[in-house]
């Protein structure tokens, strides 16, 4: 029917202002990145530009390409609309599938079209540039946004690279490597999860029925889900070959642990058993203590001298008066 029917939501959409759906909408698509890519594109011709800015063009060219090849098969399938028959529920499902991913790409391509605009404009010599944003640029950008060549991971890894080499090269101990393993193993159990979760999707996904639009973005997904597997391994190597080598410094330290600490028990034990040897030792005062009876013969001795000369006069006086 004119007012039901899965087609009916598409005849209300380009009636509205929703961009894709008309010649008009396609033609502004096209003059947006028509700016800085046709000057590149000239500047390419005459030989001008520089590796970088020829590789930055190539990228921007291929996922034009993806964007135009995906508004044709969407023409292609509305024009049966137009004959008079009316659209599948797959035949709806694939037209949105594919302006969801023609927005995806113009998404991507921003920052893209930003660097290679300043690309140029550094190739004009042009110093402290007030940065035009394309049209697309400026409906997904922000104030916050900042790309130049020096500071896009894309165009610029060694930067990225020199900052993640110096956080390896922090002095490490112990603790600080089993709480680097712990996250290195989150990683790697995250990644290997992800990929089983994509691999029984693309199980699922094969031997169902496709037109051509289907088909073309069914093999969009797959290039692009191959080139995510790729990273998606690399990345799994890199984080193996990381737990492997926390776990040989981890190894290397902890022998220096391990024969430290004994040297110093045996350290304080002998400093122990030195004071157990010596404390029973009399300090040299209480050596008289030894000759207890020795003194006090001394001492009788010493009232028996003092107690002689008296003794002495008395029996000279008694000796006196037996004479008189």
């Amino acid at each position: 029917t004119e007012d039901g029917g899965p087609h009916a939501l598409f005849k209300r959409q380009d009636e509205g202002a929703t961009w894709g759906f008309g010649d008009d909408a396609e033609e502004e698509e096209e003059e947006e990145t028509s700016d800085v890519i046709e000057e590149a594109r000239k500047l390419k011709e005459s030989g001008e530009l520089t590796e970088k800015q020829e590789q930055v063009l190539e990228k921007l060219e291929k996922k034009l390409l993806k964007i135009s090849n995906i508004r044709d098969e969407i023409k292609k399938i509305k024009k049966k609309e137009d004959g008079g028959d009316e659209l599948t529920a797959g035949q709806v499902n694939a037209i949105q599938r594919g302006e969801e991913r023609i927005k995806k790409i113009e998404e991507d391509m921003v920052p893209m079209e930003e660097n290679l605009s300043e690309l140029l404009r550094q190739l004009k010599g042009i110093s402290n540039p007030s940065k035009t944003k394309t049209s697309r640029g400026a409906k997904h950008s922000s104030d916050d946004d900042d790309f130049n060549s020096d500071e896009d991971e894309f165009y610029d890894r060694t930067k990225l690279k020199k900052k993640s080499s110096s956080n390896r090269e922090q002095p490490q101990n112990i603790k600080t490597l089993q709480e680097r393993k712990v996250v290195v193993e989150q990683e790697l159990k995250a990644l290997k999860e992800e990929m089983s979760r994509s691999d029984k999707g693309d199980a699922l996904g094969d031997g169902q029925d496709e037109d051509s639009l289907d088909s073309y973005l069914h093999d969009m997904d797959k290039k692009q889900k191959a080139t995510e597997r790729t990273t998606k391994l690399r990345k799994i190597k890199e984080l193996e070959a990381e737990t492997v080598k926390i776990d040989k410094l981890v190894k290397i330290l902890t022998p220096a642990i391990s024969i430290s600490a004994p040297l110093k028990a045996t350290a304080s034990a002998f400093k122990f058993k030195s004071s157990t040897v010596t404390a029973p030792r009399p300090p040299s005062s209480a050596a008289p203590v030894l000759s207890v009876d020795s003194s006090a013969k001394e001492a009788e001795k010493m009232k028996v001298q003092a107690r002689a000369p008296a003794e002495a006069e008395e029996e000279k006086k008694a000796q006196e008066e037996i004479n008189s």
